[in-house]
């Protein structure tokens, strides 16, 4: 009797066993999808605030919890039910499992290229087919050795972040330099008055315009990015151009005409016809990215001509309009 006893013990317990043991997650398995939140502030997964995000012209991705460790936490896979009952990582490996959150700031959506999202284990890549928003989650398999990474690529211009530290790769440093990512300001009016040698008696002309604009701008559309190191100040402001009664014409000097502290001739200058016989000028110029403000002086050095194309003498020393804008 004790025998079979004993038999029968070990035949219930043996219909409880799993009859196919899982085996331990391998390297290089990756899932991804969107859940409720796998934390809360103050927890120690926590990320939001950190420097763990990354902006771009039309994307921005912030991390919102983060767990690393060889098993899967009960938090996250309460949640994200494709990982429920996942297997310890594989000997040597870790489970890396970030979860992302709403971006500080809406970006644009209007980018005229794809902006490719991968995740990078070592070698090995996971595309995604969307920057990860509010409740994405990604997991990965990763052998302790060996980077896991997301990485952002615009225009050219890659932006990576360590999904086990939060810290960022080959970043686009004028993002994060304390400085808003878009900065626009309303600087000084212009306003000229000359005399000039004309006609019998001498005339004078005058130009009045509204405010001098001034943006910064790590890329610009039409452009791309600003050089390594730099970042691009635009600088928008109208010029009257044409007398239309006396016939007179004046360009501007695109290399000679504004004057930008830290930066040499002008990237890019563009002046387009307006409806009040002037022109919109907007010029572009590379300043260090971490200027936090820059000089700025309009002086009109150009050329001054009458309706045959003939030059016109200004008879006075042209004055500049100085301002200042401040990051």
């Amino acid at each position: 009797m004790v025998a079979l006893l004993l038999f029968a013990v070990s035949t219930e317990l043996d219909q409880e066993r799993d009859p196919y043991p899982k085996l331990p997650t391998p390297a290089y398995e990756f899932a991804s999808g969107t859940s409720g939140r796998w934390c809360d502030a103050g927890d120690s997964a926590w990320m939001r605030g950190t420097e763990a995000f990354l902006v771009g012209p039309h994307f921005a991705a912030s991390v919102k919890c983060r767990f690393v460790g060889e098993s899967v936490p009960a938090v996250v896979s309460g949640q994200a039910l494709a990982l429920e009952d996942e297997p310890p990582a594989a000997m040597g490996n870790e489970f890396v499992l970030t979860q992302f959150a709403v971006a500080t700031f809406e970006p644009p959506d209007d980018a005229a290229e794809p902006i490719d999202v991968l995740v990078r284990v070592g070698e090995r890549e996971f595309p995604l087919d969307e920057v990860p928003g509010e409740g994405d989650w990604i997991a990965v398999v990763a052998p302790l050795d060996e980077q896991a990474a997301l990485w952002i690529e615009e225009d050219g211009r890659a932006q990576g972040l360590d999904l086990r530290t939060g810290d960022r790769i080959d970043d686009a440093a004028a993002y994060y330099e304390g400085i808003p990512r878009w900065t626009g300001q309303q600087l000084a009016p212009l306003e000229y008055e000359v005399d000039i040698d004309y006609g019998p008696y001498g005339w004078w002309i005058s130009c009045e315009s509204g405010p001098v604009r001034v943006f910064r701008d790590p890329w610009i559309d039409g452009l791309g990015w600003a050089p390594e190191g730099s970042v691009f100040l635009r600088v928008t402001f109208g010029w009257c151009k044409r007398w239309e009664d006396a016939g007179l014409t004046w360009e501007l000097d695109p290399d000679r005409a504004v004057e930008v502290e830290g930066a040499e001739k002008p990237v890019s200058w563009e002046a387009t016809e307006n409806t009040w016989d002037g022109v919109d000028v907007v010029a572009v110029y590379a300043i260090p990215e971490d200027a936090s403000g820059a000089d700025i002086g309009i002086t009109p050095h150009g050329e001054l001509t009458d309706e045959h194309g003939d030059p016109v003498e200004i008879l006075d020393e042209l004055e500049t309009t100085e301002m200042r804008a401040e990051f």
